[in-house]
């Protein structure tokens, strides 16, 4: 069995360079690169993100008899 610390998780969030910058650090987490964390979410990314939103409210809605 693993156990974490929190001192653990604060060793590894240093290592990811998470006290310079937090915003590369979190984007790293999630399969970027720093020149991409700056370059900002493309367009196209939003709107896949709007969609798939869309499609589970829609779905949750319909569930639950609002539509």
């Amino acid at each position: 069995m693993v156990q974490v610390q929190p001192a653990d998780l604060m060793k590894a969030y240093s290592a990811m360079g998470g006290l310079q910058n937090p915003v590369k650090a979190v984007g790293s987490v999630f399969g970027f690169s720093g020149a991409e964390v700056d370059a900002g979410v493309p367009t196209w990314a939003w709107v896949v993100v709007g969609i798939g939103v869309g499609i589970y409210l829609g779905k949750t809605a319909s569930q639950k008899g609002i539509l």
